[in-house]
């Protein structure tokens, strides 16, 4: 059989799909390729035009959205971050008063809560003490 653009020009319909059954080799379900009329086309390019329009709408929106989240997510990811940093360290950092005890050659603090914090080697400075200046010790005696 000659290919043709079309088979069976003259009929349309359901004498068209009667003829093509009743004259063909074998009926396949399959995908194909069809090319697009010029009409079609031009639809689509339109469409194109309409949908990147829609798209390009909706990234500002969601760009927008997602400099609020980053925003809010901010606070959230420092003090995530620091925590992480104070666990992995094993202590947790604290600024505040301490209260040095001087006995023999070392020297230990202690915080505002009277919890012991560290000792240590007394320092060259801490080893001046006269008396008089000495803490715990009245300052007229």
């Amino acid at each position: 059989m000659e290919k043709t653009t079309k088979i069976y020009p003259e009929l349309t319909g359901l004498e068209l799909i009667h003829r093509l059954e009743g004259t063909c080799d074998g009926v396949s379900n399959e995908t194909f390729s069809l090319a697009l009329s010029q009409e079609e086309e031009n639809s689509m390019k339109d469409r194109i035009v309409d949908l990147s329009v829609q798209r390009q709408i909706i990234e500002e929106k969601k760009e927008e959205i997602l400099r609020g989240f980053k925003k809010e997510l901010k606070p959230i990811n420092e003090e995530l971050h620091e925590t992480l940093k104070t666990v992995k360290r094993g202590t947790n950092l604290r600024t505040g008063k301490l209260y040095k005890f001087v006995e023999g050659h070392t020297t230990s603090l202690y915080d505002e809560n009277g919890s012991f914090i560290y000792s240590r080697p007394m320092r060259e400075d801490e080893r001046q003490f006269s008396i008089k200046d000495s803490p715990g010790k009245a300052q007229n005696e």
